[in-house]
């Protein structure tokens, strides 16, 4: 992986981690529930607060290993290279899947986590949902379909290294 495109995606997430917990501190207007774009309307409503011309659900804390990022609300290659994006689901449906790219800055650490280890998200209204880390795997690029049809409230995903397989919390 690029050590240039690894610090810029660092970049990229903490500004808008920035403007998130900023927006928090401050007394805005309520966060829009907007039905995400693309034809994947099977993702489900969740609230949204946009900067910088980016649409996030919230943040997700892991403090075992360090992270605290931003997490867009759609995805897309170029989307992953500013900050974690859901794939799919939401809190509320208890089916929240989210990706990011395998930079140190943001989902590298993951390998770290072990069995108990503590996941923490809050969404936009400045709820906070706390899973436990149960699982570690390893899925082919073409098995995600398994990890959609799982019975998990939250999973996380990013490429191993080579991109033939996704690495699964």
């Amino acid at each position: 992986i690029d050590q240039r495109q690894d610090q810029q995606a660092g970049e990229n997430a903490a500004v808008l981690l920035q403007q998130l917990e900023l927006s928090r501190m401050s007394v805005p207007a309520a966060p829009k529930m907007v039905e995400p774009e693309e034809s994947s309307s099977d993702l489900g409503l969740m609230p949204e607060k946009e900067y910088l011309g980016y649409a996030m659900i919230g943040t997700l804390r892991i403090p075992s290993v360090g992270i605290e990022l931003p997490i867009l609300r759609d995805w897309s290659y170029e989307l992953l290279s500013i900050a974690p994006c859901r794939y799919t689901g939401t809190v509320y449906g208890r089916d929240l899947i989210l990706m990011g790219h395998n930079f140190e800055s943001h989902f590298t650490p993951l390998k770290k986590l072990v069995s108990g280890d503590e996941v923490l998200f809050t969404d936009c209204f400045n709820r906070t949902y706390t899973y436990q880390v149960e699982l570690q795997e390893v899925l082919h690029k073409t098995e995600l379909e398994a990890l959609v049809s799982a019975d998990y409230d939250l999973s996380l995903f990013t490429c191993t290294y080579g991109g033939e397989n996704r690495a699964v919390i």
